[in-house]
């Protein structure tokens, strides 16, 4: 979705930062994900913004159901690969009406509704 000229136009409108969910560095949780995006097109998307010399922030989502140390691995490795200028890296949480919540609750999986409370780990 993110192209050149698009860019461009957005940095001559003012913009400095893009803010990409790309979420993970491995293509079998962003399908597990519905994320509907490629690692390459990720990798096209923060190139052509550093090109046109607009700052990048990327985030990253750990801990999807099924998720091997192996993806977190990889998606920690991409983040490296992509040079961009900041990353984010959040701990999934699935919040009610999203499809994960509904996943996770059909499953018994999720052990409080309370989201005011602070789990210690």
């Amino acid at each position: 979705m993110v192209n050149k000229n698009l860019i461009e136009k957005l940095k001559r409108a003012g913009l400095s930062t893009l803010y990409y969910g790309v979420e993970s560095g491995s293509q079998h949780v962003l399908d597990l994900m519905k994320k509907g995006i490629t690692l390459k097109q990720a990798e096209d998307a923060v190139r052509v913004a550093k090109d046109v010399r607009v700052e990048v922030l990327t985030s990253f989502i750990l801990g999807f159901p099924s998720e091997t140390r192996k993806e977190i691995d990889k998606t920690i490795n991409f983040s490296i690969k992509l040079n961009e200028d900041y990353s984010q890296f959040s701990i999934l949480t699935p919040f009610p009406g999203t499809p994960i919540y509904h996943e996770l609750k059909n499953k018994n999986l999720i052990d409080t509704e309370n989201w005011d409370i602070n789990t210690q780990f």
